[in-house]
Order: structure tokens, then C-alpha cells, then sequence
């Protein structure tokens, strides 16, 4: 196993050295979203197909609502583009 694999590979819950690890649809999504000083960050992939995307927010109020509503927009695209 790489050092990437083990670093993916959850060992609480989801929870794999920082980064969340969850299957939706069969795909395997890794992701890592945080918040500091009035700022909210995320970033996804699916490393089987190689899409990713990295989403930035200055608010910290509106921010856990769009990176929630962020990773199911992601995910919904990833599928239908080719």
C-alpha cells in the first residue's frame, strides 16, 4: 500500500489522517473541509475518475451551508460530465 492509500484509509469512523473517506454511488469521495478566523475551505475528489475541485468561502456564516450544498453539486457534475 502507498503512502497516499494509508493516508486515505479511515481508521475512525471516516476519518483517515485529516482527511473524510465516504462511497456514494460506488465511487469513492475524499475530502477535507475546514474553517478559521471567518474562513471556509473544502476540497474534494474521486481519485478513481481524477476530478477534484477546491472551494474557498471569506464567510464564515454562510459557509458550512455551501460546502455542504458544495460536495453533492460536485458530485452531480463529476457524473454527467464525461
Amino acid at each position: 500500500m502507498c503512502i497516499r492509500d494509508r493516508c486515505w484509509k479511515p481508521y475512525l469512523e471516516n476519518y483517515g489522517m485529516g482527511w473524510e473517506t465516504v462511497v456514494s454511488d460506488g465511487e469513492r469521495l475524499i475530502y477535507h473541509d475546514g474553517a478559521f478566523d471567518n474562513f471556509v475551505s473544502v476540497i474534494a475528489f474521486l481519485p478513481e475518475t481524477k476530478r477534484g475541485y477546491v472551494l474557498l468561502i471569506n464567510s464564515e456564516d454562510a459557509g458550512s451551508d455551501l460546502i455542504e450544498a458544495s460536495i453533492g453539486e460536485f458530485l452531480r457534475i463529476a457524473r454527467v460530465q464525461p
